[in-house]
């Protein structure tokens, strides 16, 4: 040991050759029983940690991008951020906007210093923490040490609706999994003692190819679902009413919003939602919450007329804007072209769209009379369909006027893509309804033409070839004929 000492010091006397501006080494000695022999260099900057060493892991429970403003709860609880713009923001490991965070998120926080709560880093976790299934079952088996459970005559939601699944499903159940019961969480041990047969929903992700349950309730009786908007929402008694009836809520609810874990705050009036309750002597106790409502896109989608093209420049006249899923008139507005605007012509109803160089589309400044009065102008490209960041046009879809009549905004998820024949395949598609201000299930349109539209992911204008099975989209249509396609980001 004395050898070990010796050899200590001696590295010490190098380190202060080698940097003689640094402050001095102070050495203990230590001699314990418990320990043994050593020798410790104590912290000469007592407080000092190193940057993004203090971290906060947790589920986004409250986001407000207008006040600077994140709600985590995680291991540490509840806990309030203050955001910045200068925040590096990633998800799966790339870098991201800070737009790109949804409530249910679980995130990584990292910060530069201990004493503050504005975070210098954010991590968004990936597709494994999202929710894939919610299942209905009977529990037949539960093995503690194994960390599993089984269910029996299991039913899956999907779309509003429950359809019959396996008739014996085994999932995966860790010390992460939420067990409750009677509003109150238990352990996998208590879940054991529960009487087989007793009905459960499970909320399960795709962890790394195992079915793992996030979130498990005990059902208290029989259920009954009811889809449509919430009327209202009363937080001191933890109840809401959604189709004239009345139902409590409480930790153990199941709350899932695309496709992620969800506070009872993020619960909001006018949403979509699919309320499974069991009815009780006073009013319904809700089992699960799944909120049916689209998020809005971060890109904006406009229509109008085309006026004063320019070499980098073009407007919209008269033009309307996708606001809320509803259109919405204003007088003008200017776009910015790039080298990566899209730009196809699709006015002739009887064949695909054709693309249009951008110089082409700049040369139309040159379509109006000698004299330069606006007769006669822009007679190329009269009208069209922009889908933008800001003020960047990144695709531009020049189009006949509109018979809104049968134009719709929808969404729906992709199933398949179909090359040759320029078709989404589609399921769980939604409609927009302006008359009853709610998304409504359309079970009628399962695929989507999409040889007359631009199609928009992650910023930039794609082929149907990038389009991937699973991907949500956000479109504007007229019956089955796309006009504008955004795949919708996670």
């Amino acid at each position: 040991m004395r050898r070990i000492i010796a050899v200590v010091f001696i590295m010490l006397g190098v380190i202060g050759w080698l940097w003689p501006y640094s402050p001095a080494p102070t050495v203990a000695a230590v001699n314990s029983p418990l320990l043994g022999s050593a020798v410790m260099l104590p912290n000469s900057n007592p407080g000092y940690i190193p940057p993004h060493s203090k971290v906060r892991y947790g589920r986004v429970t409250a986001i407000d991008l207008a006040d600077n403003r994140l709600v985590i709860t995680g291991p540490a609880g509840t806990e309030e951020f203050t955001l910045e713009d200068s925040i590096l923001v990633t998800k799966e490991n790339q870098v991201v906007d800070l737009n790109r965070l949804r409530l249910g998120d679980w995130v990584k926080v990292q910060f530069s210093d201990i004493y503050t709560d504005t975070p210098s880093r954010l991590g968004i976790e990936g597709k494994d923490r999202q929710i894939t299934a919610l299942y209905k079952g009977q529990l037949a088996n539960v093995w503690p040490l194994r960390g599993e459970i089984v269910l029996r005559e299991v039913e899956q939601y999907g779309h509003t609706k429950w359809t019959k699944a396996e008739d014996l499903l085994k999932l995966a159940v860790d010390p992460t999994t939420e067990i409750y019961r009677q509003g109150q969480r238990i352990s996998l041990t208590e879940l054991n003692a529960t009487r087989a047969g007793t009905e459960v929903f499970a909320a399960v992700s795709n962890h790394f190819g195992q079915r793992r349950v996030v979130k498990l309730l005990v059902s208290p009786g029989y259920d009954r679902s009811f889809y449509d908007r919430i009327d209202d929402i009363d937080w001191a008694s933890a109840r809401l009413v959604l189709a004239g009836r009345e139902f409590s809520f409480d930790d153990g609810t199941i709350i899932l919003g695309n496709q992620r874990l969800l506070d009872p705050a993020a619960l909001q009036e006018d949403q979509a939602a699919l309320v499974v309750g069991t009815q009780t002597e006073n009013g319904y106790q809700v089992a699960a919450i799944v909120v049916e409502q689209v998020a809005a896109p971060r890109l904006q989608i406009y229509r109008g007329e085309v006026y004063d093209v320019t070499s980098d420049s073009f407007a919209l006249e008269d033009y309307e804007e996708l606001d809320d899923n509803e259109w919405d008139g204003h007088r003008r507005h200017k776009f910015f072209l790039t080298e990566r605007t899209k730009i196809i012509d699709s006015r002739e109803t009887n064949r695909a769209a054709i693309t249009v160089p951008l110089n082409e589309f700049v040369d139309s400044q040159y379509e109006q009379d000698p004299d330069g009065s606006d007769e006669g102008r822009n007679t190329v490209y009269p009208y069209a369909y922009v889908v933008a960041d800001g003020n960047v046009a990144l695709a531009i879809n020049v189009r006949d006027s509109v018979d809104s009549k049968w134009e719709r905004v929808s969404t729906g998820r992709v199933v398949a893509v179909d090359e040759g024949a320029q078709q989404i395949t589609l399921d769980l598609v939604k409609d927009w309804s302006a008359y009853y201000n709610k998304w409504q299930i359309n079970p009628a349109l399962n695929y989507l033409q999409v040889n007359r539209a631009v199609l928009v992911k992650n910023g930039r204008a794609i082929d149907l070839t990038d389009l991937l099975p699973g991907e949500q989209l956000y479109f504007v249509r007229d019956n089955v004929q796309a006009t504008v396609v955004l795949v919708q980001e996670d």
